[in-house]
Formats: structure tokens, C-alpha cells, sequence
């Protein structure tokens, strides 16, 4: 298990251009291997970088949820669920 730092999950979530394909280049064999994972505190240094909760939340239940394990993950889904309702 690998733990996910904000910085690599800011880089590809805001198309950085100097980091964007270095930061995907290693954490995508993580993600498809079921090995990258991250952590309440992970989740909440993001969250300033989103205007709106739905924001960060839709980036846990996009195309990296369903392979990135963390209670963060799990969270992002109920919330995602309860701004649909």
C-alpha cells in the first residue's frame, strides 16, 4: 500500500504542466494494481483547493475511486451521494 500525497493528487487534478505527466506516470500502475491509498489528512490539505466540496469530492469518485483505497475515498462517496440526493 502506498499512501497518496496531496501534492501528486494536485498535480494531475489541476493539469499541472510541469508535473502533470511525471505525477500520473506514477501513480497510475498504483491505482490499476490497487495499491494507492489515502488518508483523512490527505483529503483535508485539498480541500482549499476547491471552491465547492462537490469539487474534491468528485475527484475521489471519478476514475480514481473505484481502484484507491482510504476511508477519504469511501467519505467522498457518501458526501457525493448526499449533494445528489
Amino acid at each position: 500500500m502506498v499512501r497518496v500525497d496531496s501534492n501528486v493528487l494536485l498535480d494531475i487534478s489541476t493539469k499541472a504542466p510541469r508535473w502533470f505527466a511525471r505525477s500520473g506516470e506514477h501513480l497510475e500502475p498504483l491505482i490499476n494494481a490497487g495499491e494507492a491509498a489515502i488518508n483523512p489528512i490527505i483529503y483535508a490539505e485539498l480541500a482549499p483547493a476547491y471552491s465547492t466540496a462537490i469539487e474534491l469530492v468528485l475527484l475521489f469518485v471519478g476514475p480514481l475511486s473505484p481502484r484507491m483505497r482510504g476511508g477519504s475515498a469511501l467519505s467522498g462517496e457518501r458526501t457525493r451521494r448526499s449533494f445528489t440526493r
